[in-house]
């Protein structure tokens, strides 16, 4: 999954909200539907196996923006701000591979709405390190958003059992996906002060590189010491060994490789072309599309548990675009 907020931006263009908002769509269209290809997949591959693949793939596509937009000389990034390009770039990877073992072991639905949290922990952040006012409608939200998840992950619990409310939170996949949540509001908080002088494709082919080396790199370790056995659905999507596809399986790689490969180019095309306040909501279209391919390929019905998380997260997030949106009018702070 990959979510982009318009700090990353820095390229002025000429508004076209309709534009904007069909790029928006593709590109979360593209992502989720990656996530649900690779679930499908992630009882035979290792999740390094099948990320190196879309890497190498989106390294040309990554190319060709970047020559018809800002040009090859940009990927010349200077060392003062190459160190911290890399620090982003790996974050964001943790962030991917944690999401992925997170969905290897639970509903897509789920990690979907957990991995919601982002926009929150962002707006947490920022107060703390980037000397941002985080006012009452800020927090208000945050904490509705928080309440939202909480709610999705008690849809197991007892109330004959209060232990089993903080169980929800002590799953395994439920803390891969909160780990990667944090790691992209951590890489996205980043971004902020790098786009200033960086362009976003050019963090984005350098995020990439990362993907293909850390991918390679792990791949050999687990060749040489072989890791696999384990009858944990993450486990074994984190240290299988790489296998040779059958023919029958090539079709859904190359499919994830080229979904993958457009997502992050969408992504920033989309908020290029309008106000991060208008796009933003759009990114909630995620959840469509992950309880659909749920319902239709891997049979997972939400429960009311998960419905209203959801709809309460959503809720927050959209609440917090709309106050920071009202702000910006006013040119003061969301109090």
């Amino acid at each position: 999954m990959t979510m982009t907020t318009g700090p990353d931006l820095v390229l002025a263009h000429r508004d076209n909200r309709l534009l904007a908002a069909a790029f928006l769509c593709s590109a979360v269209f593209c992502a989720t539907s990656q996530d649900s290809l690779m679930k499908y997949l992630s009882g035979g591959y290792p999740i390094h196996e099948l990320l190196a693949i879309r890497s190498v793939v989106a390294v040309p596509i990554l190319a060709a923006i970047i020559l018809s937009s800002t040009g090859l000389a940009s990927l010349a990034v200077s060392p003062r701000h190459l160190g911290p390009v890399l620090l982003r770039g790996s974050l964001l990877f943790a962030g991917f591979i944690s999401f992925a073992l997170a969905f290897a072991a639970m509903p897509l639905a789920d990690v979907v709405t957990i991995y919601f949290t982002m926009p929150f922990i962002v707006a947490a952040l920022s107060a703390r390190y980037l000397g941002e006012r985080v006012g009452l409608a800020r927090w208000l939200a945050i904490a509705a958003g928080f309440l939202g998840v909480f709610i999705m992950l008690q849809k197991d619990s007892s109330l004959s059992d209060p232990a089993s409310y903080l169980a929800g939170f002590a799953r395994p996949g439920a803390l891969l996906a909160f780990l990667s949540a944090s790691c992209y509001a951590t890489g996205q908080m980043m971004a902020r002060p790098l786009s200033r002088h960086v362009p976003p494709v050019v963090m984005s082919f350098y995020q990439n590189l990362i993907h293909l080396g850390a991918c390679l790199v792990f791949a050999t370790v687990v060749a040489l010491v072989p890791m696999g056995g384990s009858t944990d659905k993450s486990l074994a999507f984190l240290l299988r060994t790489w296998v040779v596809p059958p023919t029958g399986d090539l079709p859904i790689i190359v499919a994830i490789a080229v979904l993958g490969s457009f997502a992050m180019p969408l992504f920033s095309m989309a908020y290029k072309h309008a106000e991060a306040s208008y796009v933003a909501p759009f990114e909630y279209t995620a959840m469509f599309w992950a309880v659909l391919y749920g319902l239709l390929v891997f049979g997972d019905v939400p429960g009311p548990a998960t419905l209203i998380g959801a709809g309460i997260v959503i809720a927050a997030g959209l609440f917090m675009i709309a106050a920071d949106r009202r702000r910006l009018g006013r040119g003061t702070a969301v109090s």
